[in-house]
């Protein structure tokens, strides 16, 4: 190959790399791996993936410690509160259970605090509560971000479409969702959910499996049951793979489903679910109609 062959190949090279990179941080949030990065867990690529195929995660607390992000916090220390208010969780404490227990987090705006007569609430990135208000004037009008065919204004919080960002509106944003207008979600699911996370349990989206939203925090975590029942596998799956994930004590291979129904912790109702090995070592589940999940064959798992 010549010289000119070289460069030619050189700037492929770097075009496909750059093609990779937009698609990995556009398209990876729409496969739950937030979760993963939120639990603390090492990412393992495959070549030519866009995406982690799967992670290395750490989830069994040692004695005397409660485990946090892949790291082990001793009984009576605290974590940040850099770590967990951006989660609306303050004051976490390793207790002798091995669990976290945390403050009640109060906001101004969850008390039903007024806001002054032409003002707003604004908010700073990585914070749950407002940091207090702006009250623009004719002279002196709030500064605008246009974002995703609307407008929104200085201090007002934000979130992107088909990203798992949390935005702030502030003077100086070009366009770009990157620091310091914006952060990822913080799930703090190792506070939240210890016992769900421990134990194996699976991540639960709201909305159809054949939507197209970025999933984030899980609404829920399903934990196994009686009732869980297999369903054909993916067929879009390579069959080959030696890739697993672990529900509970079962362990189930790339690709296989199951479906389930569990009460939804806000109102009670019954949810009908399914649940697959996409990215291990975890399940992902999403809504399934009801008329689909009756009309499955009844075979529940070994």
């Amino acid at each position: 190959m010549n010289r000119i062959g070289f460069v030619i190949a050189a700037i492929l090279a770097i075009f496909v790399a750059f093609s990779w990179a937009d698609k990995d941080e556009v398209n990876c949030d729409f496969h739950a791996h937030l979760v993963y990065e939120d639990l603390g867990c090492e990412a393992v690529r495959a070549p030519g993936s866009a995406c982690p195929v799967q992670y290395k995660c750490n989830f069994v607390a040692k004695n005397d410690t409660c485990t946090f992000r892949g790291r082990h916090v001793p009984v009576g220390e605290s974590l940040t509160e850099d770590e967990t208010y951006a989660a609306c969780t303050v004051g976490c404490r390793c207790t002798s259970t091995n669990k976290f227990t945390c403050a009640i987090l109060d906001c101004p705006e969850w008390l039903g605090v007024p806001v002054k007569f032409g003002c707003y609430r604004k908010y700073e990135v990585g914070q749950c509560c407002s940091a207090g208000q702006n009250c623009p004037t004719e002279s002196t009008p709030p500064f605008e971000c246009k974002v995703d065919g609307g407008i929104h204004v200085e201090g007002e919080r934000y979130y992107p479409k088909d990203t798992c960002l949390e935005c702030v509106c502030e003077k100086g944003f070009e366009g770009k969702h990157v620091a310091p207008f914006c952060k990822k979600h913080v799930c703090a699911a190792q506070v939240r959910h210890t016992q769900d996370v421990l134990n194996h349990c699976a991540p639960y989206y709201g909305g159809t499996i054949a939507s197209k939203t970025a999933l984030c925090c899980p609404d829920e975590w399903i934990c196994p049951s009686e009732d869980d029942k297999v369903v054909p596998p993916n067929p879009d799956v390579d069959a080959n793979s030696d890739l697993t994930c672990t529900f509970g004590t079962k362990s189930l291979k790339l690709g296989e489903r199951i479906q389930t129904s569990f009460k939804r912790f806000y109102d009670q109702k019954t949810q009908h679910a399914e649940c697959e090995c996409k990215v291990p070592p975890l399940l992902i589940c999403r809504d399934v109609p009801a008329v689909q999940a009756n009309t499955t064959a009844d075979a529940k798992m070994d």
